[in-house]
This record gives C-alpha cells, structure tokens and sequence, in this order.
C-alpha cells in the first residue's frame, strides 16, 4: 500500500502520521514475504503505539479546539483501535516467550488492522475531519513549518475558537508545538483591566 492524496485530510499536521502508517503496511508485506515477520512484530506494536499517543492526541485536541460536532463518533473510532492494538499486544505477550518472536498469524493480522484502518478511519473519517479544519484554521509559516493561529488572552490564557467563544484548554495544549498563538484579549478580561472603554455591554471608542 502506498499513500496516495486518496489518503489525504489535506491537514498537512495530521497527515504525517498517517503517512506513516500507510508506508509501514508495505515493511510488514515484505517481512511476511521474507518469512522474518515473527522478529519484527514487537517492533510493529511498538510503531502503532507510538502512532495512536501522537497522532490520535493531536487529531483530539483539534477536535476540541475547534469543537468539530463529529468528536464523539471519532474518538470512539480511535478507542476501538486502541482497544485492537491493546488485543494484540496482549496475544503477542501470551505467546512463548522462549522463542522471543511473534507469529506468521499475528503478523498478517496486525497488516489487516492497519489496511482496514486505512480505507475506513484514515479515508473517510479524517478526511472530513480534514475538511472541517481546513474551513476553520488559519495557518502561518514559521521556521520553515505550517503552524495554526490560535487566539490567546493576555491575561487570563483563555483561547478563542472557531465560534468567537473565549475557552479555557488543558495546559499541555497550549505547549503543543503546532500552534502558534498570537496575543489577545477576551471580552472578560477587557472590561476588567479597560473598563473605561466600556459603556454598558459596549465597546466605547477612545477619544485621541
């Protein structure tokens, strides 16, 4: 399997991980081929665990940041991954450990789990996910590397969705290398440390 913009969500940030994954299909074909598959199993579970921290944690915290309405279907899609590769894993570790190796059988099956990941999850799922973020994020090139403009207030850290509102997020997202925050000020905060410029609920121009 190779990846093709058939694959793509158009997100460049998400699609790397995927990428990935779809490229990694094509070393477990030819380990199976080379009947080697057995040894590098443990190596494969590793790669999907690392692909579902990195790659599922940043497809939710977008979610989340932008409140795509399609959230709870797609996090429940990853939870069912997770819950196959955990399986997997689990097998993989009941084998005999004597052997230090997996199996021809669970080598083919971890394949079949990525491929039916690929053309369900990762070309349907993500795709429209993909959509809704492209309509709602703005980007900005920095060092080299496409980056989301996300709003922050000064003062109390909130950030502004895609709505207009003034959220409070998880600190670990605010750290989150992929985006790139710009100063601002929510309403709140403004009438708090700018009340003079507010009449009522209103914004009241300054006189120069």
């Amino acid at each position: 399997m190779e990846w093709t913009n058939e694959f793509s969500s158009g997100v460049a940030l998400l699609d790397e991980h995927n990428m990935a994954l779809v490229c990694r299909t094509g070393s477990i074909i030819l380990a199976i081929r080379e009947q080697v598959c057995r040894y590098t199993i443990g190596v494969e579970i590793g790669f999907l665990e690392k692909h579902i921290f990195s790659c599922f944690n940043k497809e939710e915290q977008y979610m989340q940041l932008y409140s795509f309405s399609e959230y709870p279907q797609h996090k429940a899609e990853h939870e069912r991954f997770e819950s196959d590769v955990r399986k997997l894993k689990k097998d993989f570790i009941g084998l005999d450990q004597s052997r230090q190796c997996g199996s021809y059988e669970l080598s083919v099956e971890i394949n079949c789990l990525i491929v039916n990941w690929v053309s369900g999850h990762i070309s349907k799922t993500d795709k429209k996910l993909g959509a809704f973020l492209n309509r709602k994020m703005i980007f900005t090139e920095i060092s080299g590397k496409k980056k989301i403009v996300v709003p922050v207030c000064s003062f109390c850290r909130k950030v502004r969705d895609y709505n207009g509102l003034w959220v409070q997020i998880k600190p670990h997202i605010i750290g989150y290398s992929g985006f790139a925050f710009s100063h601002g000020m929510c309403p709140d905060c403004a009438r708090m440390h700018y009340a003079e410029y507010f009449s009522g609920d209103g914004y009241k121009q300054p006189a120069y």
